[in-house]
């Protein structure tokens, strides 16, 4: 959350020549509700399955694909991610993050104290983010100069 992958992902993109696509945003369209009311009409466990249906149905394009922060959860995600192609960590300090996504309420994941969970959800997930290929912090950075090192890292 907050790292970038909704604004960087359209760049890379199109430096690229291929389509973007954001995740949620296929999972928003196919249940015809946010995110947000996925998780609390089915819970993270409902929302998660929809994730890796979206998922195995977009693995295959030559698109650039912006995955939520727990997308790789599930290791067939994961396992699926990398052989589909290269996967790059967007990173940046708490701090940092907290000031990007703004008001908290509109993240279902950050409810309560949401340094404490932007923290706790970091520490469970490094494993898993550890896979990526490429990893770009992007503190202080543009996200033209984000997609620009990405690109050349490709």
């Amino acid at each position: 959350m907050g790292a970038g992958k909704s604004t960087v992902g359209p760049l890379l993109a199109s430096r690229l020549g291929v389509p973007f696509c954001d995740l949620d945003r296929e999972i928003e369209a196919k249940a015809g509700m946010s995110v947000r009311d996925i998780f609390e009409r089915e819970g993270e466990a409902g929302f998660r399955a929809r994730e890796a249906a979206a998922l195995r149905e977009l693995a295959e394009a030559d698109a650039v694909i912006a995955l939520g922060g727990g997308a790789l959860g599930r290791p067939k995600n994961l396992e699926l991610v990398l052989a589909a192609g290269t996967l790059v960590w967007l990173d940046a300090p708490d701090d940092e993050l907290l000031l990007r996504i703004g008001d908290p309420s509109s993240r279902p994941l950050l409810e309560g104290d949401p340094r404490a969970v932007l923290a706790r959800l970091r520490n469970e997930r490094k494993g898993q983010y550890g896979h990526a290929q490429m990893r770009i912090d992007t503190s202080g950075l543009s996200p033209e100069e984000v997609a620009a090192r990405i690109q050349e890292q490709l």
